[in-house]
């Protein structure tokens, strides 16, 4: 009976069920549950209920406001759905939330956890957890055994606490950003929780209204009432507000960071900057901040935006965001000594700036080298970073501070699109020059030994700013669903869309999904392509997705919309490089011991679709340098496909090739599909910028039968022999030309594609011929277990 309590709740946030039991309501007067009460509390960074934003601020394009949701009270629950709005909600005549046209972003739970001692603020270990942000809905459940309370995460076994312990505001129970319009009129605007009934929006189209109501539940299954600390944004004009501000800056140089030129910015990427700020207000209010932020990875100092600084005022609190402009042309590139720079501390959208600061820099240039003046070619600056040395650390710090007589308030994480784009745009430059001037450097290459300029180079920031879109259009004939392809550090959250294609009609899904062993899944959520009520499990092994569309009518979703949205953990110890598979349970196909189930799309007459299954991929990418999520690959034979995908880089598209299309061709979308039983290609990516520049990624390609080193047709212990062989060979150093082996036998010998030719290679390829030989029709996956060995998805 508490399952469907459970699961009613769950449906009620995601899908909204008319089963949930409502709540009376705090703010009508209802009684007071009993001490202590369970408090949501809603506050910006700071700590505050409230903020302010500036019409002048918004005039400069739509701003966000980081929110943090704390629980500091709580009598003892086990799961939590609340619906949240802007003031009254402002619903129109269909019952759809507009909000004041004021949208949630980049909304989740946190991790860890305010409760979950039990499971040590892993979400990937409670029952369910999802956060809806286009609907404002969250939803969260301890975990299966749902006759017990959360406890702290702060205080092991503590299932009840009121404020007044120390630790209550230690940790959120939620994070989002509100996006405040650029239009927004001049007025007071509340995030608080919705207590009365709401129609799902799921369910208009379908001409049935399914109410649902915030509801949060004990280990008994009984409501349990709460009340809510509201965050209010107060939008005000400033336009008559005087303000004074002094501004002192500090940049600290990276090692190896380059040398000035006449007209160039300071490249500082990998520095820090240190920002003092003081205010003193018309009305005789008074505050000041310090800022200290790391600069760009991939940066060249010119109107870069770096921080956010904020001062209270007697109305709320003023956000300024700030940007650094470095002028540097007052230096002569080529005299060696101490140079002045001005630094100006910026707001974007500011009509002024909020202070300037000059500064000196130590400037060192090589000896041998004589930089052509910036006035008669600007190829002088990239050659002169290319034959420099530079100092390890050097700092550039304010001597003087000015004021600005006027100044606007910009909230955080104000919409920075404009301040990244400029600031490509110099490094877009400086990578011309160096293509120029490759011979120059080549007679002084023992002097810049240290400077890292292959890392630099390879980087290729000269693409567009807007991260490339890997195409997954036209991968197959007849309807066909897509994992998509991510990348994150080690512990980082990473969502993974499913997309469909040529959707015939579709009446109701059921979608499962198992993945590489490591990766935790925080939550599924539903996406644009159906109007649906759905049931996601992101607790179970497989993991699914399904749901039926309203009175079982067949929808037709747009090609490339998303079915759904999977969001994994990856593991805090993953290695970089290590690419994690999300592969469809296929009937007929792969499947999980004990479990019947498997993906089919059908229509109004239950008629399978029939739809072909592409997999998805998560690479461990900390750096975020450009990459391809597979570096290497092997097919058994001709046939058999795989998916590619450009990861962490920025162009305007995505020019595939193969250097053998009789091995293996690529098409436009990236699909490599073997046409030969065996050989070696190069399937290339190069990503454009529209602009002449590219950055050129590749993978490895091999067709043939895995582990056949003797290339009789068949895996035998006969290869094995070789292979242990070759490993002796290899051990007792010998010259690789008397290797037993030739070169092109020790890749296919290699199954375990770990670049060399081990004990283990020829411990595989013996075990893989004992399985042939019992007739079990063995997969080099399953042996192996890494991505690019015949068999894996």
């Amino acid at each position: 009976m508490r399952m469907k309590r459970l699961l009613a709740a769950a449906l009620a946030c995601c899908t909204a069920l008319s089963s949930v039991p409502f709540l009376s309501a705090f703010a009508d007067g209802g009684e007071e549950a009993a001490s202590p009460d369970l408090v949501f509390d809603f506050q910006t960074t700071d700590g505050s209920n409230e903020v302010t934003v500036s019409t002048q601020s918004l005039a400069a394009g739509d701003q966000s406001v980081p929110v943090k949701l704390f629980v500091p009270s709580n009598p003892g629950v086990n799961g939590i759905s609340l619906k949240m709005q802007i003031n009254d909600g402002e619903v129109d005549e269909n019952d759809i939330f507009h909000n004041y046209g004021i949208t949630m972003t980049k909304a989740d739970l946190a991790s860890p956890y305010c409760f979950d001692s039990e499971n040590e603020g892993d979400p990937t270990k409670c029952f369910e957890q999802t956060f809806n942000e286009s609907q404002m809905n969250l939803f969260w459940s301890y975990r299966m055994a749902q006759d017990v309370n959360a406890d702290s995460s702060s205080e092991e076994g503590k299932t009840a606490w009121d404020e007044t312990v120390s630790w209550a505001y230690d940790k959120p129970f939620a994070e989002m950003s509100l996006n405040i319009p650029k239009e927004t009129p001049v007025g007071d605007y509340v995030l608080d929780i919705r207590r009365e009934p709401y129609i799902n929006a799921a369910t208009l189209e379908a001409g049935k209204k399914w109410p649902a109501k915030s509801d949060c539940t004990s280990a008994d299954g009984e409501s349990v009432d709460f009340k809510s600390k509201p965050l209010t944004i107060h939008v005000l004009d400033y336009e008559k507000l005087e303000c004074e501000i002094t501004a002192t800056v500090t940049l600290t140089m990276p090692e190896g960071v380059s040398a000035l030129t006449v007209g160039e910015p300071l490249s500082l990427a990998g520095g820090t900057a240190a920002i003092s700020i003081n205010a003193a207000f018309s009305d005789g209010t008074t505050d000041s901040a310090e800022i200290e932020a790391a600069l760009p990875e991939t940066c060249e100092l010119n109107k870069v935006r770096i921080a956010d600084c904020m001062l209270q005022h007697h109305s709320g609190y003023l956000m300024i965001p700030l940007e650094i402009h470095l002028d540097t042309s007052a230096v002569d590139p080529n005299t060696p000594g101490t140079y002045p720079v001005t630094v100006t501390v910026d707001g974007v959208g500011a009509a002024e700036p909020y202070g300037t600061a000059s500064a000196d820099v130590n400037y060192i240039a090589d000896a041998g080298t004589t930089a052509e003046p910036a006035e008669t070619t600007t190829a002088a600056a990239p050659e002169e970073t290319t034959t420099t040395e530079v100092t390890t650390t050097a700092e550039v710090t304010t001597t003087t501070e000015t004021t600005a007589s006027e100044t606007t308030a910009v909230l955080t994480e104000t919409t920075s699109s404009a301040a990244p784009v400029e600031s490509t745009e110099a490094p877009v430059e400086s990578t011309e020059a160096p293509a120029e001037s490759t011979e120059a450097p080549a007679e002084s290459t023992e002097a810049p030994a240290e400077t890292s300029l292959p890392e630099e180079t390879t980087t290729v920031v000269s693409v567009s700013a807007e991260p490339v879109e890997n195409s997954y259009a036209g991968m197959a004939e007849g309807m066909y669903m897509v994992l998509g392809d991510a990348s994150g550090a080690p512990g980082e959250k990473v969502k993974v869309p499913v997309y469909v294609f040529n959707d015939p009609g579709t009446a109701g899904m059921s979608l499962y999904w198992v993945y590489t062993e490591g990766l935790g899944v925080r939550s599924i959520g539903a996406g644009e392509a159906y109007l649906c009520s759905a049931q996601p499990s992101s607790k179970t092994i497989p993991i699914s997705f399904v749901f039926t569309c309203p009175e079982g009518k067949n929808q037709q979703a747009a090609d490339g919309s998303a079915i759904c949205y999977i969001t994994f953990t990856i593991p805090e110890d993953a290695p970089d490089g290590k690419v994690y598979q999300i592969e469809w349970i296929e009937e007929g196909g792969k499947t999980v011991p004990g479990v019947d189930k498997y993906t089919e799309a059908v229509n109004t007459d239950r008629v399978n679709n029939r739809a072909k299954l592409f997999p998805g991929t998560i690479t461990v990418n900390a750096s975020k340098t450009p990459r391809l999520n597979y570096e290497r690959y092997s097919f058994a034979k001709a046939g058999e496909q795989l998916k590619l995908a450009v990861l962490d880089a920025y162009g305007t598209g995505i020019k595939w090739s193969s250097s053998d299309d009789t091995v293996a061709e690529v098409a436009e979308n990236g699909v490599v599909t073997a046409k030969a039983d065996s050989g070696d290609c190069t399937v290339t990516a190069e990503v454009l910028n529209g602009s002449g520049e590219s950055l050129v990624l590749t993978c490895a390609i091999h067709v043939g039968l895995f582990g056949d080193v003797d290339g009789d047709g068949e895996v035998s212990a006969y290869d094995s022999m070789l292979v242990l062989r070759g490993f002796n060979d290899i051990i007792l150093e010998l010259d690789p030309e008397d290797y037993s082996l030739t070169p092109e036998q020790i890749v296919i010998g290699d199954v375990d594609l770990d670049g060399e030719l081990t004990a283990y290679d020829a411990a595989m390829i013996l075990k893989y011929s004992n399985l042939m030989l019992a007739e079990m029709d063995p997969i080099w996956y399953d042996l192996i277990g890494k991505p690019g060995v015949p068999g894996a998805p």
